[in-house]
């Protein structure tokens, strides 16, 4: 029957939330007032997140810009990386303490 299906009452497919980035906030400093915690997108739409940094070094999303993606000619431009949001709170652990890995300090001194 038509319009039994729940994909019926959307047109192809349901929207979709995605959730802002998480602030990179110094450990002194408590959230900002106001930012944005999520949009909701249609089929084919992406999400810009504008970023603000205050006086304290705190960077936290405070907009955002829509857009549908242009069809692409030739070769497609890959921007971005795409972490879990365990990799993604151990990056941004690692970016609050401010040291450096091992690994990372004995590739930067054996240089090129």
């Amino acid at each position: 029957m038509p319009g039994n299906s729940k994909l019926g009452e959307f047109g192809r497919s349901m929207p979709r939330v995605v959730y802002a980035p998480a602030p990179f906030l110094p450990p002194s400093v408590s959230l900002p007032p106001n930012c944005v915690v999520s949009v909701v997108l249609d089929t084919g739409e992406c999400v810009e997140w504008t970023w603000t940094t205050d006086p304290s070094g705190a960077r936290y999303v405070t907009g955002f810009t829509i857009s549908k993606p242009r069809r692409a000619r030739g070769a497609r431009k890959t921007g971005g990386l795409v972490v879990t949001r365990k990799s993604g709170e151990a990056i941004l652990k690692q970016a609050r303490t401010g040291k450096s890995t091992k690994a990372l300090r004995q590739l930067m001194r054996d240089g090129d």
